[in-house]
């Protein structure tokens, strides 16, 4: 009988680590260049920065640089869902990657932040593949455009006809690329992945007949994500008129809470707005 409540207590305990172990983010950062871009100083220390509402980034963490490494282990609050997050610290740009319980490894040179890798949880790991997508359509013009010079003098190639067939092969590969990232977002469409790329890179690419039936294509399961209202109110606005739906317009109150326009559902609201 002690030997079974031995057993049931440590599993228990098994149960509580994983639980905790679920609340953090452990970020391991590796460079293959420590050098800054400009100038001789290396990096020396990292910042962890969460977007707000306007997409400010607020700093939340940091960590010193050992070597050629850093690790941050940051504590999520209830409820956290995973989100962008930037990486600062560089003169250079910075990483963007998202932060979601579990342990991402981001591999990076410290000149050229932007195109770091972050793997190890499954937004992250969606969003590399996502990003592939872009990279593929990149090496589909650079293979196309040397086989075109190899092919045609230089004089040909900076004609009108020549910079017109350039074109055409730049327009086909990006509309291909166009094409699927729309198909990878949608067979993902439960990914906070999915909005965000939509708003981003998709939205104002379509018009809004096409942009709402995007909107209706959303996942159950990200009602209430941030992405998937920040995506819904970017579609709505851009139909504003009389009878249409309006986005939900967040308001800061005095006292540092939030009123949505949805939470004066039923009601008559007068909106002031004020521009400079």
């Amino acid at each position: 009988m002690l030997q079974k409540l031995s057993f049931i207590l440590l599993a228990c305990f098994g149960c509580t680590s994983l639980s905790q172990a679920q609340e953090t983010c452990i970020i391991e950062g590796t460079f293959s260049n420590t050098k800054l871009c400009h100038g001789d100083a290396h990096i020396q220390k990292v910042y962890l920065n969460r977007m707000n509402e306007m997409e400010l980034p607020i700093l939340v963490d940091s960590a010193t640089v050992n070597g050629n490494s850093f690790v941050i282990k940051h504590q999520l609050k209830d409820g956290h869902q995973s989100e962008i997050y930037l990486l600062t610290g560089f003169d250079n740009g910075n990483t963007a990657f998202f932060v979601e319980p579990g342990t991402v490894k981001i591999h990076m040179d410290a000149a050229y932040p932007n195109g770091a890798h972050a793997t190890g949880t499954p937004t992250n790991d969606l969003y590399e593949a996502y990003k592939r997508i872009g990279e593929q359509c990149t090496r589909i013009q650079m293979d196309s455009l040397r086989q075109f010079s190899q092919i045609h003098p230089v004089a040909w190639i900076d004609s009108k006809e020549g910079i017109a067939s350039r074109t055409r092969i730049g327009g086909e590969a990006k509309f291909k690329t166009h094409l699927a990232r729309m198909r990878f977002l949608l067979e993902h469409n439960d990914s906070p992945l999915s909005p965000l790329m939509m708003q981003k890179e998709l939205l104002y690419t379509i018009s809004f007949d096409e942009a709402n039936r995007l909107r209706q294509s959303m996942n159950p399961a990200l009602d209430g994500h941030p992405y998937e209202e920040a995506f819904s109110n970017a579609v709505l606005a851009k139909n504003i008129g009389i009878g249409s739906e309006l986005p939900n317009i967040t308001m800061p109150t005095a006292d540092n809470k939030k009123l949505t326009l949805k939470d004066f559902r039923g009601k008559y609201v007068l909106l002031d707005f004020w521009a400079s």
